[in-house]
Formats: C-alpha cells, sequence, structure tokens
C-alpha cells in the first residue's frame, strides 16, 4: 500500500545512472535494493572495489600527502551547538556565527518536514514540480543546498566572541518535533510557519551586519515564492 506514496527516480534521481532509488513492495524487493546499495559502497565483489565508494574514498586516502604542515580542513570545533549549556569548546558564542546557526537549524528543520510531508503525497502519473508532491521535492533539493552554503558560512566564522582559532560550523540539531499536522491545510501551514520564521532570522543577520547581502536576500527572495505558492495551495484546501 506504501508504494504510491514512495520516491522514484525520476523524481529523485537527477538524471544520474548510478544514484540507486529503488522502491520497495515486499520482502524480495526490499532485500534486493538493500544488496546493491551495499555492493555499490562497499565493493563486496573484487570487480567493483575501485568504483564502490570505499574504493574511491580509499584512493584519496593512498593520494593523502604526508607533509606536516598541510592542513587539509579548518579548524572547526567538533559539534558545534547553539546549547548554552554545552561545555565551551563546542557552544558557539559568537554573535554573529550564532545568528547563522539559527538559521542552519531552521532550514535543516524545514528539508526534514519537507521530506516528511513528501511521504504523504501519492505520487502523480507524471513527475512534476508543478504538483503539490513536486513542489515540496523541489525545495528539499533547495534546502540542501541551502545548508552547504550556510555550513560554509559557518566554518569561515569564529567559534567565540574573543575571536579564537577554532571556527564555528554547522549544528545539524534535531528540531524539537517532526510531527505532522493532521489535516493538509496545517501541514502546508507549518511550512508557512518556518518561512516566516526564516524571513525573521535573515533580518536579524542583517542587523547584526552579515556580509552574505547577496545571499541572503537571494534566500528571502525565494522563501517569498514559496510562501505565495503556499498561499496558493491554501486556497484550494
Amino acid at each position: 500500500d506504501s508504494k504510491r506514496f514512495q520516491v522514484r527516480p525520476e523524481e529523485w534521481g537527477l538524471g544520474y545512472k548510478d544514484m540507486l532509488i529503488g522502491m520497495a513492495v515486499d520482502r524480495s524487493s526490499a532485500s534486493a535494493a538493500i544488496t546493491a546499495i551495499s555492493v555499490q559502497g562497499e565493493g563486496s565483489t573484487v570487480g567493483d572495489v575501485q568504483t564502490s565508494h570505499f574504493g574511491l574514498f580509499l584512493d584519496i586516502y593512498d593520494r593523502f600527502p604526508d607533509e606536516n604542515g598541510w592542513q587539509p580542513a579548518r579548524p572547526v570545533a567538533r559539534n558545534p551547538t547553539t546549547d548554552c549549556n554545552a561545555p565551551l569548546d563546542r557552544r558557539i558564542t559568537h554573535p554573529l556565527a550564532l545568528r547563522w546557526a539559527e538559521l542552519f537549524n531552521l532550514r535543516y528543520r524545514m528539508l526534514l518536514m519537507f521530506l516528511v510531508h513528501s511521504f504523504h503525497i501519492e505520487a502523480p502519473a507524471d513527475a512534476s514540480q508543478r504538483t503539490p508532491r513536486g513542489l515540496l521535492i523541489s525545495w528539499a533539493f533547495g534546502e540542501m543546498y541551502n545548508l552547504r552554503s550556510i555550513a560554509n558560512i559557518l566554518m569561515d566564522l569564529p567559534l567565540h566572541e574573543d575571536g579564537g582559532k577554532l571556527r564555528a560550523g554547522p549544528p545539524f540539531e534535531m528540531p524539537y518535533s517532526l510531527a505532522l499536522a493532521p489535516r493538509e491545510s496545517g501541514r502546508w501551514r507549518q511550512h508557512r510557519d518556518m518561512l516566516q520564521a526564516s524571513q525573521l532570522c535573515i533580518c536579524g543577520l542583517e542587523e547584526e551586519g552579515a556580509l552574505q547581502t547577496s545571499y541572503l536576500q537571494g534566500l528571502r527572495t525565494a522563501d517569498q515564492q514559496a510562501l505565495d505558492q503556499i498561499t496558493t495551495l491554501l486556497g484550494g484546501l
């Protein structure tokens, strides 16, 4: 019964032949999907090792320079967090970094909520962004790019106000709830509320003097377009 709600390659594959997206309708198809993913990841057959994910990472490891003076990564705090009760070596206290971290957490919640909601809408006969399900999938992809952009900004900002060596980073803090409203109209209102909260975060960042004005303006514009689409959808529910 879940088949009509599952993800489909034409919706999520982005045209990549190596991206495995399988539908599981019984024990056999589920087992086949797990097997295919494990072979692609670990290269469990001798002929697949070099092209597997494990093989690609092994090649990176073998090519890694031995020079002691080269730092391949930024000095990001381990498990950075906005939690005011967390140990100081993890806690983001720099005002601007904290603003970005709060926006990151909000966009992370939006991504998860888009995904959850998409699994409650039956797939149309043809994949399209013009359907409610298509909108959610499109927004989910958009949030993945937003998270990458905001993470890069955070890793350039200090963890603390004293400007020490440690950098902030993406907190990936789970929201207090991922529960959907029982009615479809309520679910779209949940997305609307998060988009409006994002607008407030953007205003806070601008007041704090964030330099990424073009990115923030683009994010505000995209959010407003999504809000307009939600308003249209709510009018038909």
